[in-house]
């Protein structure tokens, strides 16, 4: 057992009640570790401070002095068993750090997803076809730089794999594998599209391991970048006869979801969780929630608001805005091959996907002169966001700006500039 460490200012509630209330106090009591005491208005407060690689540190709470009331060694520690809480707590993170595998931080980490965002079941998806069998097993510690670009690029070359359809009873399934053509610049920008989006979420999961202290640094990971130029697909703008073609290909409830989506710019996700209540005539405006605690409100125009009103007459508030033929609500990936099908027949570029819609409706706004504060937030995002993917909009807009300058009234110089009749040897 390791030897206490003394400090005559904080050993008795007597020599800590003269100490300055808010200031920490620290104590070492072993390699790269101390004892720290905060006094605040009715006691103090025990922590626990760890250093850290680059001159950092860690501090945790241990629990509540016995400035106040008698230590139980539980909730309530004076300095000597706050000390071996210290020290306990210590031993217990070097020794899950030693065990802790990629499949505890992909664990940890959608524990942490399911309460803090969305899209649970495509993560978990893509955690368990692509990360698990390659990592699941690891040490995170032991994953290097040269072990993640080689599992990236993997993922580009990787084989598709089809199975066969339902086959007789007793029969087994058939699974082949299709060489990918790469020599197609479409085909390899989409399979680095898909490796840069796999690829965010191992990150996402070793960074809130980083964060939470059981890796000392994320430079292995940070060191891997995505692949340049590989979303083109997502940035296909529709003029105004492809997204009319696009609407008159569609047919029933779908192609009021297409026709809202060209009206208002909004995700396919907002869309489908919207309902009749979030509708305001009156106001001209639909509201969209983005999460559970965040919504943005689009403007509308006038056919905008002729269209929720045509579609929203003599409803529910609380049924779905937009539904399927049958009634029933619109969910993950289920306009997917409608999508495609009305794509093909109107004849749209071979990459077109229904957030082409919202690109769509963000340009024409920036083209006709609309704010680029109010697109922003009618859109749910932001000016960064919008003045990174849409400059060549912004752009023309503000040298349009620029001609409005006032002429000198120089007039033309006459001049006119003689060819130069020298040779150059």
């Amino acid at each position: 057992m390791a030897r206490a460490s003394r400090n005559s200012k904080l050993e008795t509630r007597a020599s800590r009640n003269k100490l300055e209330i808010g200031k920490r106090h620290w104590q070492p009591i072993g390699k790269g570790l101390a004892l720290g005491y905060r006094k605040g208005a009715d006691g103090g407060t025990w922590y626990k401070r760890t250093a850290l690689p680059g001159n950092k540190y860690s501090i945790e709470s241990i629990g509540v002095a016995d400035d106040t009331r008698d230590a139980d060694g539980i909730v309530v520690f004076d300095y000597f068993t706050a000390q071996a809480r210290a020290r306990h707590m210590a031993h217990q993170q070097v020794t899950v750090k030693t065990r802790y595998k990629v499949c505890d931080a992909v664990a940890d980490y959608l524990q942490w997803f399911a309460v803090n965002s969305k899209s649970l079941a495509v993560t978990e998806a893509v955690i368990n076809a692509h990360i698990l069998p390659a990592f699941g097993d690891r040490l995170i510690t032991s994953v290097e730089t040269k072990d993640i670009v080689q599992w990236r690029d993997d993922l580009v070359r990787a084989p598709i794999r089809r199975r066969s359809k339902k086959p007789a009873e007793g029969a087994e399934i058939v699974v082949r594998e299709e060489v990918v053509n790469l020599d197609d610049p479409d085909v390899l920008r989409r399979r680095r599209s898909t490796a840069n989006r796999v690829l965010t979420v191992f990150k996402a999961i070793l960074n809130k391991a980083w964060r939470d202290g059981i890796v000392h640094s994320d430079e292995a990971w940070r060191r891997v970048s995505s692949f340049e130029n590989a979303d083109g697909a997502r940035k296909i703008f529709l003029n105004a006869e492809q997204c009319a073609r696009l609407i008159n290909t569609a047919s029933g409830k779908f192609r009021n979801l297409i026709h809202a989506a060209l009206l208002t710019g909004a995700r396919y996700g907002e869309l489908a969780h919207a309902r009749v209540r979030d509708f305001d005539a009156a106001g001209g405006i639909v509201t969209f929630h983005i999460s559970k605690t965040k919504a943005h409100d689009t403007f509308l125009t006038e056919e905008a608001v002729k269209f929720f009103e045509s579609v929203t007459a003599g409803r529910h508030p609380d049924e779905y805005l937009l539904t399927k033929d049958d009634g029933t609500p619109w969910g993950q990936n289920h306009h997917i091959k409608s999508f495609n099908a009305a794509a093909a027949r109107a004849h749209l570029p071979l990459a077109t996907t229904f957030y082409a819609l919202r690109h769509t409706y963000i340009s024409e706004a920036l083209k006709h002169g609309v704010n680029l504060k109010a697109v922003a937030d009618s859109c749910g995002t932001s000016v960064r966001m919008i003045e990174t993917n849409y400059a060549k909009f912004t752009n023309t807009d503000r040298r349009a700006m620029f001609n409005g300058m006032p002429s000198f009234a120089v007039a033309p110089s006459n001049v006119i500039p003689m060819k130069s009749s020298r040779t150059v040897k």
